[in-house]
């Protein structure tokens, strides 16, 4: 187990180490939980570091579960497999992907400040999360991600599925992952501490990763 995202960021560096000062990387946090292991790895490593917004699509029922994922710009990718099984109708995947839509916008004004996003055309792209359950947000990462013309997609996590990671293989450049299991039940369970990060975490974090460039 980490014994929280401080250590798990650590021990992600170690393997992140060959883009430590590389001018043409730039390293992604989701939020919220990506956010504070992709700012101690920008800073350790002195390369830019940005954020992206994806939200799961929740079923009306199980709330852990995802019927999939919208991106930052609004595009839904759905699970169809999941929709049929679980029979979620058509009305509420509609209202869902509005409510989580206005989520990201919500999410982005409060987080960017109007600060616009890095240009990730011809760049290697690391992007971070605390980890992966489903792979919903992370699949509507990579889509928005990939829009943009990266040379390289790289997806470093302390812990994930192993079916996920599989599913995710042909998705991207290479995926880092120190730890993988097939009895996987929540990211949470692999970490000793894992309190749930709330927006005035995120900017605090946000805040004080701009006062410290401003510093250097």
């Amino acid at each position: 187990m980490f014994k929280n995202r401080e250590e798990a960021a650590k021990e992600l560096a170690t393997k992140l180490k060959d883009y430590k000062n590389k001018s043409n990387t730039i390293i992604i946090g989701l939020p919220r939980g990506g956010i504070p292991i992709a700012a101690i790895i920008s800073k350790e490593f002195n390369i830019p570091f940005d954020i992206v917004v994806t939200k799961k699509l929740k079923d009306p029922i199980n709330s852990e579960l995802a019927f999939g994922a919208i991106t930052q710009d609004g595009t839904p990718i759905l699970d169809y497999k999941i929709i049929q099984m679980y029979q979620i109708k058509q009305d509420y995947i509609q209202k869902e992907i509005k409510n989580e839509f206005q989520e990201i916008q919500r999410r982005l004004k409060k987080y960017r400040k109007n600060k616009p996003p890095l240009n990730v055309k011809n760049k290697i792209v690391i992007i971070v999360d605390d980890g992966i359950a489903t792979g919903a947000t992370m699949k509507a990462a990579i889509e928005t991600i990939r829009k943009q013309s990266p040379s390289k997609i790289i997806i470093a996590i302390p812990v994930a599925p192993t079916e996920v990671i599989d599913e995710l293989k042909n998705k991207v450049d290479k995926i880092i992952c120190i730890k993988q299991s097939a009895n996987f039940f929540a990211v949470g369970q692999f970490y000793k501490q894992f309190p749930q990060l709330e927006d005035v975490e995120i900017l605090k974090i946000l805040k004080n990763f701009k006062a410290d460039n401003q510093k250097g």
